[in-house]
């Protein structure tokens, strides 16, 4: 994410938000050339990653889950599928479904976040922690 920042790539709508980032004129979608300053899309996804290693590194710290189990990799791909999902409600550049305000990746991580969420639900069922 971090080349991100550096290409002026992964930006969202434009803001006045105190930490949007500016974007080269150059670097700009055609529609928005008149705004300077973007949603940074690309630290929003890079500090959310950040806080959830943190968390699980907390729990492992705490011996709560035992690595391995597939409880923190199920975990992941919720949390990620749901950041994800929300963040890019600012992209600027989706692809839209038919009609929708959806965009294709946003369907995708739909479908990613039932599948690790049967995931999840079906590893707490178990014994083992």
């Amino acid at each position: 994410r971090l080349a991100n920042y550096f290409n002026q790539e992964l930006y969202g709508w434009p803001t006045n938000l105190p930490w949007a980032i500016y974007i080269n004129p150059e670097n700009r979608a055609l529609r928005f050339r008149e705004f300077g300053y973007y949603h940074r899309l690309f630290a929003y996804e890079a500090e959310a990653t950040l806080s959830f290693g943190l968390v699980v590194w907390r729990l492992e710290k705490s011996k709560k889950y035992k690595i391995g189990s597939g409880k923190y990799f199920s975990a992941y791909l919720i949390y990620y599928g749901i950041i994800r999902f929300l963040l890019d409600f600012l992209r600027i550049d989706k692809q839209m479904f038919i009609n929708t305000n959806l965009g294709i990746n946003q369907l995708i991580l739909l479908l990613v976040l039932v599948v690790s969420s049967s995931l999840w639900f079906y590893k707490n069922q178990t014994k083992e922690v």
